[in-house]
């Protein structure tokens, strides 16, 4: 049978004949024969049954959710009980207003543990990995990009590492039930391993939007942003009703952002349960710096923040930031490399990986439009 041409049919079909969700389907499905991608594929199963299958099902949620009689139903999709960031985040103009939030009772049992660490401290890494190491198997870890996932792996041997051409879900059925590191793991579709643990090293904040040289979002909307990318990724934990899962939060901006555990967890987030007192050995890899530069560059641009305009009353309160990492590699440092910043707007452009543009920062802070130097 010609595929098309029987779901053009359930489409001619009369109201009264044919369920509205099968003529919406049929639609759906439709549209997908006329716009073939390598992310959707529509045909005939091994029952007979015509099946859309969909690797990006964001994409798929924004093409169908656009029309009135879509309803929302979700217990993670939500931030302050509403949909409201979620439908801004997809482009989503309608929805019906029978759209609501599932919030159960008693559905699973998640246990948390926090780290109090600054995701920029040195030894940051090392305590991700361990906590890794040694979390009941198999453990979900979700980083907030490929290149986290990439040095995760290099340092996890025997992890399986989500490639940028799969999904979380693709990935999960080549590990076999040991470490799965996965970027974006809070989106998409279910994955195949019911998880013990779930490792988040990085809050995943959304990225700031520049245009035209501004930016087009504000700091509530990458906060939104993580909140609701916490409560899918912790929802991959509580798949069905007896599944226990342990939580592991390395990033210690998660102590601001609690209104994406839901309410039935709050008791055992509120046991703030922290990851401190072993003993193990530890080696670190650290980058040198050299304080002459810090010195040289507080009397080149002046000691005042180059993104909000303070002064702090000390020096210690002011920062040499290094606009490309020095992470990456030795490299010979000019007053061009190098930003002065107050420790909040220091903190601030190191929230995103790679650190945010000294331009985007200044946006950001509404600060002042002080031009850097020649070096």
């Amino acid at each position: 049978t010609n595929v098309p041409d029987t779901l053009n049919a359930i489409v001619a079909k009369k109201a009264h004949t044919v369920e509205p969700e099968v003529r919406a389907a049929a639609k759906v499905i439709l549209e997908a024969y006329a716009e073939p991608a390598w992310y959707q594929h529509a045909g005939i199963d091994d029952e007979g049954n015509i099946v859309l299958t969909h690797k990006l099902p964001g994409r798929l949620l924004k093409k169908v959710s656009n029309r009135g009689n879509v309803v929302f139903v979700s217990a993670t999709l939500t931030v302050g009980g509403k949909f409201k960031d979620f439908c801004h985040a997809m482009g989503i103009d309608a929805q019906s207003s029978l759209s609501s939030m599932i919030e159960p009772a008693k559905h699973g049992q998640l246990d948390f543990r926090r780290h109090a660490l600054d995701i920029n401290a040195a030894e940051w890494m090392a305590e991700v990995v361990s906590a890794i190491a040694s979390a009941d198997k198999p453990v979900l870890v979700a980083t907030s990009s490929h290149q986290l996932s990439a040095e995760l792996g290099e340092r996890l041997p025997g992890a399986t590492v989500r490639g940028a051409d799969e999904s979380a879900a693709e990935a999960a059925e080549r590990c076999a039930g040991g470490v799965l590191v996965a970027a974006g793991a809070w989106a998409g579709l279910d994955t195949p391993l019911r998880w013990r643990s779930i490792v988040v090293p990085r809050v995943p904040f959304g990225q700031l939007k520049v245009v035209d040289g501004e930016v087009t979002t504000s700091y509530l909307d990458a906060r939104n942003t993580a909140v609701r990318r916490l409560r899918q990724v912790i929802g991959r934990g509580l798949r069905t009703p007896d599944a226990v899962c342990t939580i592991y939060l390395m990033d210690g901006r998660a102590e601001k952002l609690s209104e994406f555990v839901p309410e039935r967890f709050a008791a055992a987030w509120g046991e703030r349960n922290y990851l401190e007192g072993e003993r193990r050995e530890i080696t670190l890899s650290k980058a040198e710096r050299d304080p002459a530069v810090r010195r040289a560059a507080l009397k080149f641009y002046g000691r005042k923040c180059m993104s909000c305009g303070r002064t702090p009353r000390v020096d210690m309160q002011l920062d040499v930031h290094h606009l490309d990492p020095i992470a990456e590699g030795q490299r010979r440092t000019t007053m061009a490399d190098l930003a002065v910043l107050c420790v909040w707007c220091h903190r601030l452009a190191h929230s995103t990986v790679p650190p945010m543009p000294l331009a985007q920062l200044r946006a950001l802070e509404g600060g002042v439009a002080q031009s850097i130097p020649a070096s």
